[in-house]
């Protein structure tokens, strides 16, 4: 009786470590390549899915790698899928159309003003290509399907020569006018920052003293960019701006939100 009272707490034991062991084994990734085609041109939107459940996150700029750097380290400890556009390795997307080329900003991408002013901004426009950015961001949307998330979230970085921070939306910055409420904390950088559409999110992200922008979803531009179509669209949305190089703060910032949906999971970060 006592060596099988002893057998079946070495197994208890065994079994305990080995689930422990389990937990902390990242889950795998398949990456998929989607072709979306504008113009004479393809842009690829890439779609990294973790083997288990949890948040989707966007990534629309080719040039900002800290925040994919977090996110894929941080869906194989989560769980969840990232998309992000490739094409050239800039900001910007660039397609040749009747022989014409043409640029745009693809957060700029998702009404028609928003798209006449990205490309105005950066060269041509006409019909032809307006009616080809929008069949862009039409596909986009189709492959990530906003309104079936939990929760819509895109990642960016920022450089610190643009001065982007959290200050630019307080009374005295040139971006006042978009943000509804800000929450400013006495620990992060400045140019780290959650963007929102919902104030019960901006109380929660408040609370864990985190940088935080509330969008003023009545009197914000339209501008054609991710937060004003989900605020249009009641999508619950959240940008996470970090600035470049900040890979530990964005995955932090990462685990936050995922914990905030899945909680109940403790997990490090890089």
């Amino acid at each position: 009786m006592k060596m099988n009272k002893l057998r079946l707490g070495i197994s208890i034991i065994i079994l305990g470590l080995f689930l422990s062991l389990n937990s902390c084994v990242p889950y795998e990734i398949k990456t998929t390549h989607i072709p979306l085609s504008i113009g004479d041109s393809t842009v690829y939107l890439v779609l990294h899915e973790s083997a288990a459940p949890g948040l989707t996150y966007l990534n629309v700029h080719d040039d900002e790698n800290t925040c994919i750097q977090a996110a894929l380290y941080m869906i194989r400890q989560n769980g969840g899928r990232l998309f992000e556009l490739k094409h050239s390795g800039t900001r910007n997307i660039t397609f040749t159309l009747n022989g014409v080329e043409y640029e745009f900003d693809p957060n700029r991408i998702f009404n028609d003003p928003g798209i006449t002013a990205s490309l105005e901004r950066f060269g041509p426009v006409s019909e032809e290509a307006i009616v080809a950015v929008k069949s862009f961001a039409d596909e986009l949307l189709l492959q990530i399907k906003p309104d079936e998330l939990i929760i819509f979230v895109t990642l960016h970085n920022n450089n610190p020569r643009d001065n982007y921070s959290v200050y630019r939306f307080t009374d005295d910055g040139d971006y006042a006018n978009e943000a509804q409420q800000v929450s400013i904390s006495n620990k992060m950088d400045p140019n780290d920052f959650y963007f929102v559409t919902d104030y019960d999110l901006f109380i929660q992200l408040s609370q864990n003293n985190q940088n935080v922008v509330l969008q003023d979803n009545e009197h914000m531009t339209d501008d054609g960019s991710l937060s004003v179509w989900s605020a249009q669209h009641q999508i619950l949305y959240a940008n996470i701006e970090v600035q470049d190089g900040h890979r530990r703060v964005q995955a932090e910032m990462i685990q936050l939100l995922h914990d905030l949906y899945f909680p109940n999971i403790e997990l490090s970060v890089p």
